[in-house]
C-alpha cells in the first residue's frame, strides 16, 4: 500500500487500525529519512514543503526508534 505524508510516499506492507477510522503506521527511521531524501529531490515538491522536510530530517537520526505515524482515513 502507498500512503503519502506531507508529499512524503511510503510503502507500507501493514497497516494497523485500532478503532475504526484510524491508522497506526510504524517506519524504520532509517528508511524514512530516505524516503524524505527523495522527496525534497522531486520538481514538484514546493519550497516551503521542502524546508519542512528538511526540518524533519534534521531531527531524525538513522539510529532513532521506529517513526510512528497516526492518522485518520479520509
Amino acid at each position: 500500500m502507498l500512503l503519502e505524508v506531507m508529499d512524503v510516499e511510503l510503502k507500507v506492507p501493514y497497516i494497523n487500525s485500532p478503532r475504526k477510522n484510524q491508522i497506526l503506521i510504524t517506519c524504520q527511521a532509517v528508511d524514512f529519512k530516505k524516503m524524505i531524501d527523495k522527496t525534497i529531490k522531486k520538481e514538484n515538491v514546493t519550497d516551503s514543503k521542502k524546508e519542512k522536510l528538511m526540518q524533519l530530517n534534521s531531527e531524525i537520526s538513522e539510529n532513532d526508534n521506529p517513526i510512528i505515524i497516526k492518522g485518520t482515513w479520509k
